[in-house]
């Protein structure tokens, strides 16, 4: 048997602190799933009441007024690389009108089988019927913060073997108590823990939207054209996304029995991101790692040449 799981109007989506839509969805829609949740920098994964293959994707169909699109990406490799993002988080959630989803035979005799696990069904605005010309403009600005972090010790020292070593990446050292040691750049210091060295590395993240739209209908012809702005930084300083989205729903009543419309979206993507995935290059990964004992916030990590100033073969993570 098919069946609908449910419906989110696109007004509670505007609400959400995201700029994606995927992440939009989550808590929102019963029996759908959202795991790994990128902001807009990347679509996460979505499932439709658990699982439908063990080989293949189990993510579903996404159907934008009646057009399928391509929602690969969204993950990566956990070594290398940064998050690929999917077309689906490309949508501006202000330009959606509803969102409802479809699982079963219902979905593939509808969309054949692209759609085993699912369906996600968007349409989007258009100008109601009847409505006069009008001008909407929205904002929406949400600030992200780190909800927790995890546990360190910060009891024992860079090295190994309960031995201080200035050129060890561990954290299994000599006890610290407020001993001298010489730290890898040749001076001396005062053993000690730095324990916001990772917390040091993260700022809050600030995601906003910005859109306008002019509608408007008669007896034969509706229309609806709109643009918007969206702007979003990461936890991690110089990660920023920006969007700008144009679409336009145009149809008209050409006879009592026939009407045309069409649809038009365009769609300027740019984002920088740090890499992911347990690499040299991911700052949190190499921050995780760093010793307790190094002073990561305070110490320089670059010379007057823009070298690197590490004692680790790895990226700085600053």
């Amino acid at each position: 048997m098919g069946y609908g799981v449910s419906e989110v109007k696109g007004e509670e989506l505007s609400k959400a602190p995201t700029t994606d839509v995927t992440n939009a969805l989550a808590g929102r829609l019963a029996g759908v799933q959202v795991s790994g949740a990128g902001g807009g920098f990347a679509g996460s994964n979505i499932t439709i009441r658990g699982f439908s293959t063990f080989t293949g994707s189990n993510q579903p169909l996404y159907v934008v007024d009646g057009i399928p699109l391509d929602n690969s990406g969204g993950s990566n490799s956990v070594n290398t690389g940064v998050v690929n993002s999917s077309r689906i988080s490309d949508i501006n959630p202000q330009d959606i009108e509803s969102i409802s989803v479809l699982k079963g035979a219902a979905a593939t005799v509808l969309y054949g089988s692209r759609a085993a696990s699912g369906v996600i069904l968007i349409t989007t605005k258009k100008a109601k019927k009847g409505s006069r010309n009008q001008i909407s403009f929205g904002t929406n600005t949400a600030v992200g913060v780190i909800s927790r972090m995890p546990e360190f010790q910060n009891e024992y020292s860079q090295g190994s073997n309960g031995v201080y070593s200035n050129s060890v990446t561990g954290s299994w050292g000599e006890r610290i108590v407020g001993q001298t040691v010489t730290n890898w750049f040749g001076e001396q210091e005062q053993l000690k823990a730095y324990p916001n060295n990772i917390k040091d590395l993260l700022r809050h993240s600030i995601n906003t939207v910005n859109d306008i739209s002019f509608s408007g209908s008669s007896d034969k012809f509706d229309y609806r054209v709109s643009y918007g702005y969206t702007m979003e930084t990461g936890l991690l300083p110089n990660n920023k996304l920006s969007r700008n989205n144009i679409s336009a729903n145009v149809s008209t009543q050409l006879t009592d029995k026939f009407k045309i419309g069409t649809s038009f979206s365009y769609v300027n993507n740019n984002s920088k991101r740090t890499q992911e995935g347990n690499q040299g290059a991911n700052p949190l990964w190499r921050g995780i790692y760093t010793p307790r004992s190094y002073d990561l916030t305070n110490l320089p990590y670059e010379d007057a040449d823009g070298n690197q100033l590490w004692f680790a073969a790895e990226d700085h993570p600053r």
